[in-house]
């Protein structure tokens, strides 16, 4: 595992790590790229460099620098709401991007209450991907991710049902779930529900974020 600290809060997002390398030595980078999972993608990114053509292989400088500047709309993105509180948007779509997500958000210091915009498509992991996040967050809000193919949408309601019952495996009973099919009416409650202190978090599905940075940005 790379030797590193990773941080997640009101005051940023970043990862420090250590790598050992054959060319440059011991590099110590830092990135705004929060969470385990960064650190070990920062790490072979930079490992992959030492494969380059001579000619190819940047300074030590510039991979510092490189690291330092490295920007992923969308990953653990974290941002101000207007109102007030934190915006967090991250395109985990599987169980494993939920799981590193989850996790990140488990070691933060970011406020609660933790609300999260959770849209999903059909043929992902459906069942998993709600139970940690149940497991995890204060209030989800289900919706249907905008845009996407008919054949793709999921059933929220089944699913809200589902964790409301206490059936679907891994989910706290105590959860708060609620299905809203309408992305923006279901952010806007989102919002309301995360306060002026509380952490609001979109995620499912690049359909779901991105509608959600389109909002934003009109």
């Amino acid at each position: 595992d790379p030797v590193g600290e990773t941080h997640l809060g009101t005051d940023g997002a970043w990862s420090r790590v250590q790598i050992q390398t054959r060319i440059w030595g011991a590099l110590e980078v830092r990135t705004p790229l929060a969470g385990k999972h960064q650190l070990e993608n920062t790490t072979l990114a930079v490992k992959s460099l030492e494969g380059l053509p001579p000619r190819l292989l940047p300074t030590r400088a510039g991979i510092i620098e490189g690291c330092a500047s490295v920007r992923i709309p969308g990953r653990l993105d974290l941002q101000e709401r207007s109102g007030g509180g934190v915006l967090l948007l991250d395109v985990a779509h599987n169980a494993d991007g939920v799981g590193a997500l989850c996790e990140t958000l488990e070691r933060s210091s970011l406020p609660r209450p933790w609300i999260g915009v959770v849209g999903i498509l059909a043929d992902k992991a459906v069942v998993p991907m709600v139970a940690r996040l149940a497991a995890v967050l204060d209030h989800l809000i289900l919706t249907l991710p905008p845009g996407a193919p008919p054949a793709r949408l999921w059933d929220p309601e089944s699913v809200a049902e589902m964790v409301q019952r206490g059936t679907l495996e891994g989910a706290r009973s105590r959860a708060i779930v609620q299905t809203i099919p309408a992305l923006a009416e279901a952010y806007a409650t989102g919002d309301k529900h995360a306060g002026p202190e509380g952490t609001l978090l979109v995620t499912g599905s690049f359909y779901t974020v991105g509608e959600v940075y389109r909002m934003l940005h009109a």
